[in-house]
């Protein structure tokens, strides 16, 4: 976009997963701009809370963020964080949520995860034999973590260049 105001028109309403701002733009500088889009798209604010296990309920998922103002919880990059903290090194992650918190993870999918996050397709497989239930909320949690997948993807194309990393 040319300026703010162009940038406003192209975005329309959404979806937006990463925009990258020059504050100094004609017309509508970038501070105004982000405030406009504040408005239009909340953002989340507070804590990414890094576990070792999965929150698998709605009420552990809601806990964490009461206790800890976690507005996301990322059970990957939890070794990766703790490394980082040993070390003495700074760490920064870029996540894409795939399970909601008012959702909570079919209980084969908790089962069949691995102690690294991995999910252990036998096991799930098993897991699904005793719960065959489980087939739709499994669906859209495959198609929400693509979904999620996609916007990560997108985000580091765009981010990973600015980080002088290809």
């Amino acid at each position: 976009a040319e300026n703010g105001d162009d940038a406003l028109e192209k975005i329309g309403e959404g979806p937006l997963d990463l925009m990258v701002v020059d504050f100094n733009m004609p017309g509508m500088d970038g501070l105004e701009l982000c405030e406009k889009l504040r408005e239009r798209f909340p953002v989340a604010r507070g804590a990414l809370l890094t576990v070792e296990t999965p929150l698998a309920t709605v009420e552990e998922k809601r806990a964490a963020h009461d206790r800890f103002d976690a507005v996301a919880v990322d059970m990957e990059s939890y070794w990766v964080a703790e490394a980082c903290r040993r070390a003495g090194l700074g760490f920064l992650a870029l996540r894409a949520v795939s399970d909601p918190a008012e959702r909570a993870l079919p209980a084969s999918a908790v089962r069949a995860m691995g102690p690294d996050g991995d999910l252990q397709i036998r096991s799930l497989l098993a897991g699904l034999l005793s719960r065959p239930g489980d087939i739709p909320d499994l669906v859209r949690l495959g198609l929400d973590s693509r979904k999620a997948s996609a916007a990560l993807g997108r985000a580091a194309a765009l981010l990973l260049p600015l980080l002088g990393r290809r």
